[in-house]
């Protein structure tokens, strides 16, 4: 599993929740604009597919967000390891 590479993968979006998911779901829906991910999309990866969830009620998928939050947690430490790794690797090529 290539967590950054399943990420990089993933298409952020705007998006407005629609009339029928607002009527169905008035509780945890609103009319505003909001950034986020398909979870069609987070299906196809190794990585995401976990943090995907079918709503019992209305069928609709969501997103565990505890379990993205750990999922995103991981892909900014292997960020990290990788920035730290070139910045060495810069450091060596300029001598210091």
């Amino acid at each position: 599993m290539n967590i950054i590479e399943d990420f990089a993968k993933i298409d952020a979006f705007l998006f407005k929740y629609k009339p029928e998911a607002q009527e169905k779901l008035p509780e945890t829906t609103d009319d505003k604009e909001h950034v986020g991910v398909m979870a069609q999309q987070m299906l196809q990866t190794p990585t995401t597919k976990n943090v995907v969830e079918t709503d019992p009620e209305s069928g609709y998928l969501q997103l565990d967000i505890n379990s993205l939050v750990m999922t995103l947690t991981a892909a900014v430490s292997e960020l990290s390891k990788k920035v730290i790794d070139l910045e060495g690797q810069i450091k060596t090529l300029r001598g210091e």
